[in-house]
């Protein structure tokens, strides 16, 4: 089963009824199988997706889930400590429930809409383990945007703090299939018309992933024996409300 990623680092911290209402309002236009609530009893005798809040409601964290067919993860973790730097959105889902067109669109409009230094959209490498679950995925934390960033995803934004550190002309002009600006200091990035599923033993995207990294700048992403890296300095906004 293909399983697709998103992540979105946003300087709004996402806090409060009307952030979360205008949020999952953007993923019911662009991505509508993800969404939290009941399904349809044709795909599973109408289970609802279970949701969970953390550390109280409405700022707190908040989780969904569903079982396949249409399986999707997906979290909200907003801004708790004055010293956070963004609020972090995380959507993993299978093929049934979300393609890479339409996690495109919401990692956009989301990225336009709440002030977004970085997100993207890819698919998990690898096949599914014997139980039917994707391999294991270690999602990214504003803590790694401080040091460096793994790759180049299928799909990703750079918004104010890379395109200042990178230069809007570098970022304008990267060698990758579609380069769009969403706002005054905000671009989308996308390697290839098509993300294809990636087989357990190459990856179709190496070259392009390669060719855009060159381009941004090598010293932004990791490598093995690498000792130096260049990487925005976040500004602390002082939102956590803890």
């Amino acid at each position: 089963m293909t399983t697709h990623i998103a992540q979105v680092f946003t300087r709004d911290p996402l806090i409060g009824a009307d952030a979360l209402a205008r949020l999952f309002s953007i993923l019911a236009r662009h991505v509508p199988g993800a969404i939290p609530g009941l399904r349809s009893p044709g795909d599973g005798g109408g289970s609802a997706r279970a949701v969970r809040s953390v550390h109280g409601s409405p700022g707190g964290e908040i989780f969904w889930e569903s079982r396949a067919p249409g399986r999707v993860r997906g979290g909200v973790h907003p801004m708790f400590y004055p010293t956070d730097t963004h609020a972090t959105i995380t959507l993993e889902c299978d093929a049934a429930a979300a393609g890479p067109d339409g996690l495109a669109g919401f990692v956009r409009e989301v990225s336009s809409t709440f002030g977004a230094d970085f997100g993207y959209v890819d698919v998990l490498p690898g096949a599914d383990g014997p139980d039917g679950e994707p391999p294991g995925f270690v999602y990214l934390t504003p803590q790694n945007l401080r040091a460096w960033l793994p790759e180049m995803w299928w799909g990703t934004v750079l918004g104010p703090a890379y395109v200042d550190l990178i230069g809007g002309d570098v970022v304008a002009s990267a060698p990758a299939h579609e380069v769009t600006r969403l706002g005054p200091a905000t671009y989308w990035l996308q390697l290839t018309e098509h993300l294809e599923s990636r087989p357990t033993d190459a990856d179709p995207l190496d070259l392009p992933r390669r060719d855009v990294a060159e381009h941004l700048g090598e010293t932004l992403f990791w490598k093995a024996g690498r000792t130096s890296f260049v990487a925005p300095r976040f500004p602390v906004l002082g939102a956590g409300q803890r």
